[in-house]
């Protein structure tokens, strides 16, 4: 079991107008259980839980937001510059995943993830919030064999879903082929 804490300095600046610094914190616990069952002793359990305010990339996503802003473009007034503003962005995620051992050379992972985004759409505007995630889960499932010890050879399924701050649902689906040659 492992527990992490971070901590982060969040600055904004146009060199010119404005210099703004936010205070990013967070932690995250995660844990790996070998039941043993069946005699199965390679299977593995693993998850992890993560939330923190303005943690951008430590939230182990693609979004690595930390700051909500409505800053779209360079202000040329200082009045301009004072419109502007910023707001750290809280956020929840967690993953869990059962990895199993068919044969010594052929394995399969589950694994499914969820992130939750805290991200006021009234400051980043209704364009924005079109594209902005406020929840995102993705399931991969995956069967991997290694003829030799340095060679993998896999397939892999993944479902993702989002939801926009603008209540707008999308969903994707993906089959993935992998061939790996470890040096």
């Amino acid at each position: 079991m492992d527990v992490e804490l971070v901590s982060q300095n969040l600055t904004v600046t146009d060199g010119r107008f404005f210099s703004k610094s936010y205070f990013g914190y967070g932690g995250s616990i995660s844990g790996d259980v070998k039941p043993g069952w069946f005699g199965w002793a390679k299977d593995d359990f693993t998850w992890q839980a993560t939330a923190g305010n303005g943690i951008g990339r430590y939230l182990n996503d693609q979004a690595n937001g930390g700051l909500a802003t409505n800053y779209l473009l360079a202000p040329t007034t200082q009045a301009q510059a004072n419109s502007i503003l910023f707001h750290p962005i809280s956020e929840f995620g967690m993953q869990f995943g059962y990895q199993h051992w068919w044969l010594p050379n052929l394995r399969s992972n589950v694994n499914y993830g969820f992130a939750y985004y805290d991200v006021a759409s009234n400051l980043i505007g209704p364009s924005r919030s079109m594209t902005v995630n406020k929840h995102l889960q993705t399931v991969h499932v995956n069967v991997i064999w290694s003829p030799f010890a340095f060679i993998d050879i896999g397939v892999e399924y993944i479902w993702g879903q989002r939801e926009v701050l603008a209540n707008i649902y999308g969903s994707q689906q993906a089959l993935v082929g992998k061939f790996r040659v470890k040096f």
